[in-house]
């Protein structure tokens, strides 16, 4: 009876573990690195870090955001996303992404991974 309780209560820890955080609030001016760093510096859980990989970015608030792309600290490219438009962007292995909150106000965002298609 011990190890069946040990066992599921082992299995609830890791299930819960296992969900990662995909709605994220900024608030005015704030800027959050999401992927590229590492374990521990990353705001997201990327299952494709170390890989390419395609990020799904959906700006579900009132407020614009930007999106950076960083490779050793340069900036590769910024990117705006409005309000209420998603965006399928491919990230590369080395490239790290910052969500950029506008000063206009809080923004509302849900990010995503998926593999990419090798070709």
């Amino acid at each position: 009876m011990k190890i069946l309780i040990i066992t599921l209560g082992l299995l609830a820890f890791f299930q819960f573990d296992s969900f990662a955080q995909t709605d994220f609030s900024l608030e005015a001016g704030q800027v959050m690195l999401m992927t590229g760093k590492g374990k521990g510096q990353d705001g997201s859980i990327n299952p494709y870090y170390g890989e390419d990989c395609i990020a799904v970015i959906e700006n579900f608030g009132k407020n614009p955001l930007s999106l950076r792309i960083q490779e050793d600290g340069e900036i590769l490219n910024m990117i705006p996303l409005a309000a209420g438009e998603t965006l399928r962007l491919e990230l590369l292995a080395d490239h790290e992404l910052y969500f950029d909150a506008e000063l206009d106000g809080e923004v509302n965002v849900r990010l995503d991974y998926e593999k990419m298609d090798p070709q």
